[in-house]
């Protein structure tokens, strides 16, 4: 062989192969399917750029993964349709200097080889950034009994709000805290367990109070009872502590009291210095907002429920007037932020003290 340019030299490298190919070196010293020729000389992959692993792991980047997993399988350039062929041309593949490139699906040097947060080994699409993603949107609601059809009516008007919007939508009944769980924790999860999507808001239809969300026939989900000032939720007590984290853009309440802004066990006197939804946002750290309501749902309409005040609702009373001695207006529609790595609660206010900005308690 004859080679006046670096081109050419490429080139005659690749008549060699082709001459040689039933010669190759196959010791695999780790055994992972890839053999050390490959690993140590570079593997070509679409966009004609090469990949490079360690012949003595079978597991380079320790993501659960073999090398030969996320290196899949070794295709022939000749084989492809003119289509893929296309593609391929455009990433930069050169086809008259390889015939074979591996077909990967993530990179054996990098546990999260889309730099998405999720891990190889757990992500459905390893190498596609799951904000490139489309979201998905979930609607729970409260099933099994017939006085609370209304739920389920608000449930679908919901779902069918956004389906026309083309927005991806699962709407889910829910008859017990089990199910809660089982049904959030399978958010956004594919059939072989691998996250598939992010989720952009959450919608929970319940009856509801400070510490908990009533979820079907008799369920209670929630905070454990005795939380309180000098026993804050700290992420093992209660239902809440057994979902799984999920990014989620929104988490909204519709249920009566969840964002309830200051309440107090009547009957024991305990004063509780956290309500379900600031739960939520401690045991969901990638929960981006929650939308919780301070006083009770009266009624349904397409723009939201109207806020009464607790003087109807015997619990807004007890709270109330056990903390103030007397009863106050509730503030509607509450708001739960992050910032500087702290909760913020931000108080859009149906009633008084509209637009009320609150530091809470430091995230610890």
């Amino acid at each position: 062989y004859y080679a006046a340019t670096a081109e050419e030299i490429r080139k005659s490298i690749f008549g060699i192969q082709e001459e040689t190919i039933g010669d190759i070196d196959t010791t695999d010293t780790d055994g992972d399917g890839l053999y050390d020729v490959y690993e140590i000389a570079g593997m070509i992959i679409p966009n004609g750029q090469y990949i490079y692993s360690d012949p003595q792991k079978r597991d380079t980047d320790n993501d659960g993964l073999t090398d030969a997993k996320e290196m899949g399988v070794l295709e022939n350039y000749d084989d492809q349709d003119i289509f893929k062929k296309m593609a391929f041309k455009l990433l930069g593949f050169d086809n008259e200097v390889y015939a074979e490139y591996f077909d990967y699906t993530s990179n054996p040097n990098e546990k999260d080889s889309d730099n998405d947060t999720y891990n190889d080994d757990v992500d459905a699409y390893p190498l596609e950034h799951i904000d490139q993603m489309e979201k998905v949107n979930y609607i729970f609601y409260s099933a099994g009994e017939k006085e609370e059809k209304y739920f389920y009516d608000e449930a679908m008007k919901k779902d069918k709000e956004l389906r026309k919007a083309g927005k991806l939508v699962e709407t889910i009944p829910i008859e017990s805290d089990k199910i809660f769980i089982n049904e959030w924790d399978s958010m956004g999860i594919d059939s072989e367990n691998k996250v598939k999507y992010d989720m952009d808001k959450v919608y929970l239809y319940f009856h509801g109070d400070p510490d908990i969300i009533k979820t079907g026939k008799s369920g209670k989900f929630g905070m454990e009872s005795t939380i309180s000032m000098d026993n804050p939720y700290d992420g093992t007590k209660g239902d809440i502590y057994q979902l799984d984290d999920k990014k989620i853009n929104k988490l909204i309440f519709r249920s009566c009291n969840t964002g309830n802004l200051d309440w107090i066990n009547a009957a024991n006197k305990v004063i509780y210095t956290q309500n379900i939804a600031i739960c939520f946002m401690k045991q969901c750290p990638s929960i981006i907002k929650v939308e919780a309501i301070d006083g009770f749902l009266s009624q349904w309409h397409p723009y939201g429920a109207d806020i009464i005040g607790g003087f109807s609702d015997i619990n807004f009373q007890s709270w109330t007037k056990a903390k103030y001695g007397h009863l106050r207006c509730p503030e509607g529609e509450v708001i739960y932020t992050r910032k500087d790595n702290q909760i913020v609660c931000d108080v859009s206010g149906f009633a008084l003290n509209n637009g009320t900005y609150m530091l809470l308690e430091k995230i610890k």
